[in-house]
C-alpha cells in the first residue's frame, strides 16, 4: 500500500462515527457506526494476517436475502476493513434463553433460510465453519447469518496460527484435523443448530442432547432422522449440499408438529415466516423467467466512498492461461446454452480496448511485460462483473500480476477504481481474469493497465496448465449447471502454486457481448494427462447464447 492508497483509506475511515464496540479479540474488532445519518451499519476490522479479502469479494455478489450486504471494502496499513449493513433482531441463543425451545415451524423455518445462505455461500466457494446459536440473527424479515471470521474458500487449508477451529458443539469433526472442511461441515453445524432450537440443549454436553433427541414430544422421529443424517461423523453420511437438506426440511414440515410443542408455540409470539429463497422469481414483462439477482447497494454516499479506496473489494484470485473469443465464435470450449434466454433488466454489456499494455521485459526481466486486450463487462444495481484477456509477453512466469482495474462515466468522472492482484501468467501465455467492482453511476466505459512488478516478481517455474473439454449447460426455472471434463495438461510450480484448479464460466449473448461470469474452484488431484469431472451452478442468464469455460 503506497501512501496515496493509505491517505484515501483513512479519509473513508474517518467518515463513520462509531456508536460502540460490539466485539473485540487479536481476530479483529466489530464495531457499531453510522455514517452521518446513514445506518446503522457493522463495521469489522480485520489484521491483515487473519483477513481472506477473496471470501468477503465473493460475498458482495452473493444476491442473498439470509448473508450481509457489503457496503464498502477498504484496506489500512495494519488492517482490512469491512463495512457491511446492521441486522436487528435476537440471536437463536438469546431466543433459546429467554424463550426455551423454539416451536417446531419456528425453528425450521430458520433452519430452512439458512440452509438459503449456505446455497448461495457454496455456490461462490465460501465455507462458513461457525454455523452457531450467536451467529444466526432471527430479524423481522426471515434468519440472517453473520461473522465470517474463519469463513475460507472450498479447498482452502489453514495453518499456524491461522488455524481456527469453530464452536465446540457445533463444528464438524473434521474442523479438529481429520480432514479438510468443505460444504457438508457446515451441514454438520446446521444439523446441531437445528438441534439445539427444537430441544434447548447444546450438543456440547453431549449426554443431555443424546437424551433430548430420543423425546419424540420434542423432535419427531422423523425430524430426529434428518437431524442424525445431517451431523453424522462421517461426511459421505450428511447431506452432501444444503438444497438436500432444505428439501428433506421442508418435507418434514408437511407433518403436524408434536401437540405438546403446538400447545407451547400458541402462547408463544408468532413465528418468523418462511424465508423468501435467494433466487426467488422477480416481476418481469410478459412471460419472460426471472432476472437474476445482485445485492442492492442502495446508499450511494457508501458506493462513492467505497469507490475512492484504492484497496477495495478484492476480486477473485486466477491463475493460468487460455484462449478467448469475445466475439461469442464456436470454438472447442464452447457450447451453446439452447433456449434458456430472455434479458436480465438490469444488465447492460459492452466491450472497451485497453488505453495500453504493459512495458516490454528488460534484459533481467523485471520490468512487467503484461499486456491486456478483450476487455469487456457487464452491470447489475450499481455492480460491475468485468473480464479481460492479461497476456505475458515476456520469458519468465510473472508471480502476483497487477492489474489497476477503472470504471468511467460517459464524461470522463470516474465511477470506481482498484488494484487487482493475479496468482501467476507463464511465459507466453494468457490468462482470462475477472473482477467485481462498484461503480455508483451509469458506467460507460472500463480501462485496466498492468501494473509496475519488481524482480521479485519472475520465477522460471511455469503455471499448472488445464483444459476444459465436453461442456454442457442444464439450465433449470432459476439456476444453470455448467458441466464437462477437465483434463491436467502441465504440472505447475512457483510461490504461488495452491494445489487449486479454477474454472472460469464466461456467457455471452447472441450479439457476442459479455451478460454473466462465474468463478469456480474445484481440488486439483489430477497427475498430467489425467482427467476428472467438473460442475459450477450459478444463477440462470435467460439472455446466454453461448457458454464458455477456461480453467486455470
Amino acid at each position: 500500500m503506497d501512501g496515496n492508497q493509505a491517505v484515501h483509506a483513512m479519509s473513508i475511515d474517518d467518515l463513520y462515527t462509531v456508536e460502540r464496540v460490539l466485539a473485540e479479540s487479536r481476530y479483529g474488532r466489530t464495531e457499531l457506526v453510522m455514517l452521518d445519518d446513514a445506518g446503522p451499519f457493522v463495521r469489522k476490522r480485520i489484521p491483515l494476517a487473519y483477513a481472506c479479502r477473496t471470501v468477503w469479494a465473493l460475498l458482495s455478489s452473493a444476491g442473498s436475502a439470509r448473508l450481509p450486504k457489503i457496503e464498502a471494502a477498504y484496506e489500512m496499513p495494519d488492517e482490512f476493513v469491512v463495512v457491511y449493513d446492521f441486522i436487528a433482531g435476537q440471536t437463536v441463543e438469546e431466543a433459546v434463553e429467554t424463550r426455551g425451545p423454539l416451536p417446531h415451524a419456528e425453528a425450521l423455518a430458520v433452519a430452512e433460510g439458512i440452509c438459503e445462505a449456505l446455497c448461495a455461500l457454496h455456490h461462490l466457494g465460501i465455507i462458513h465453519r461457525d454455523i452457531t446459536p450467536t451467529n444466526i440473527v432471527l430479524a423481522a424479515d426471515g434468519p440472517h447469518l453473520i461473522d465470517f471470521g474463519i469463513a475460507q474458500l472450498r479447498g482452502e487449508t489453514a495453518s499456524g496460527e491461522k488455524e481456527r477451529l469453530g464452536t465446540y458443539g457445533f463444528a464438524a469433526p473434521e474442523q479438529y484435523g481429520f480432514a479438510p472442511a468443505d460444504e457438508r461441515s457446515d451441514i454438520y453445524a446446521l444439523g446441531h443448530l437445528l438441534g439445539y432450537m427444537l430441544c434447548g440443549v447444546n450438543p456440547a454436553d453431549k449426554e443431555r442432547y443424546g437424551e433430548a433427541l430420543q423425546d419424540e414430544g420434542m423432535v419427531p422421529r422423523q425430524m430426529r432422522e434428518i437431524l442424525e443424517k445431517a451431523s453424522a461423523f462421517e461426511p459421505s453420511a450428511r447431506f452432501q449440499d444444503a438444497a438436500s437438506l432444505r428439501d428433506a426440511l421442508a418435507q418434514a414440515g408437511e407433518e403436524a408438529a408434536p401437540a405438546e410443542r403446538t400447545a407451547s408455540a400458541a402462547k408463544q409470539a408468532a413465528p418468523a415466516g418462511r424465508p423468501e429463497r435467494p433466487e426467488s422469481p422477480q416481476s418481469v414483462p410478459g412471460d419472460a423467467r426471472p432476472a437474476r439477482t445482485r445485492p442492492s447497494w442502495a446508499k450511494p454516499v457508501l458506493a462513492a466512498a467505497a469507490a475512492c479506496a484504492a484497496a477495495a473489494l478484492v476480486a477473485f484470485i486466477l491463475l493460468g492461461n487460455g484462449s478467448w473469443s469475445p466475439s461469442g465464435q464456436t470454438g472447442s470450449q464452447e457450447e451453446t446454452a439452447g433456449s434458456s434466454s430472455a434479458s436480465s433488466e438490469d444488465s447492460s454489456s459492452a466491450s472497451a480496448a485497453s488505453p495500453g499494455s504493459g512495458a516490454a521485459a528488460g534484459a533481467d526481466e523485471t520490468e512487467s511485460s503484461l499486456a491486456v486486450s478483450d476487455i469487456q463487462w457487464y452491470t447489475e444495481q450499481g455492480v460491475a462483473q468485468i473480464a479481460f484477456r492479461l497476456h505475458n509477453g515476456g520469458g519468465r512466469t510473472q508471480e502476483l500480476p497487477g492489474c489497476r482495474v477503472e470504471a468511467y462515466a460517459a464524461d470522463g468522472s470516474v465511477l470506481g477504481s482498484q488494484d487487482e492482484y493475479f496468482c501467476s501468467v507463464a511465459a507466453g501465455e494468457d490468462e482470462i481474469c475477472t473482477a467485481t467492482l462498484m461503480a455508483a453511476g451509469t458506467l460507460d466505459r472500463v480501462e485496466v493497465v498492468p501494473l509496475p512488478a519488481g524482480s521479485y516478481s519472475f520465477t522460471d517455474d511455469a503455471t499448472a496448465a488445464f483444459s476444459a473439454s465436453d461442456v454442457a449447460v442444464h439450465a433449470g426455472p432459476y439456476m444453470q449447471t455448467v458441466a464437462g471434463m477437465l483434463r491436467k495438461v502441465r504440472a505447475g510450480g512457483g510461490s504461488y502454486s495452491d494445489g487449486q484448479v479454477e474454472i472460469v464460466v464466461l456467457q455471452h449473448d447472441g450479439s457476442g457481448r459479455l451478460v454473466a461470469l462465474q468463478v469456480s474452484y474445484v481440488a486439483d488431484t489430477m497427475d498430467v494427462g489425467e482427467t476428472q469431472p467438473f460442475s459450477v451452478e450459478f444463477p440462470l442468464c435467460e439472455d446466454a447464447a453461448s457458454t464458455q469455460v477456461f480453467a486455470y
